[in-house]
């Protein structure tokens, strides 16, 4: 999923790519400890 598709509300890829955000940063929390 393109990081474009963060700004479209009603594309399904934003979907995938907020899910993708979200494990990058646990995982760069997670390893900061």
């Amino acid at each position: 999923a393109p990081f474009s598709s963060l700004l479209a509300a009603n594309d399904v890829d934003s979907v995938d790519a907020g899910a993708m955000l979200l494990a990058l940063k646990y995982l760069y929390f997670w390893n900061r400890r």
